[in-house]
């Protein structure tokens, strides 16, 4: 079994780390009149992320190539 998802996005946002750090790391915003001056893309701007995974049954435990006359806890530790 195996997944793979894409997902692209934007996040924007006035104060981030780009603006704390000109300021001596506050939290202020330096135009206090026009906010949206600073506004931009924000720490959490992740554009394009890929997410994959796999699931594969391993050959451990009763029944299977490696393994196969283990009983119990035994079994149950290595099989899963």
């Amino acid at each position: 079994m195996f997944g793979l998802n894409y997902t692209y996005s934007k996040a924007m946002d006035v104060e981030s780390t780009a603006e704390r750090g000109a300021h001596y790391f506050t939290d202020s915003v330096i135009n206090q009149w026009d906010p949206g001056q600073m506004y931009g893309p924000g720490n959490a701007d992740l554009r394009h992320q890929i997410n994959g995974y796999w699931v594969a049954e391993l050959p451990f435990g009763r029944g299977k190539a490696l393994g196969s006359t283990v009983h119990g806890a035994a079994d149950a530790l290595i099989s899963g």
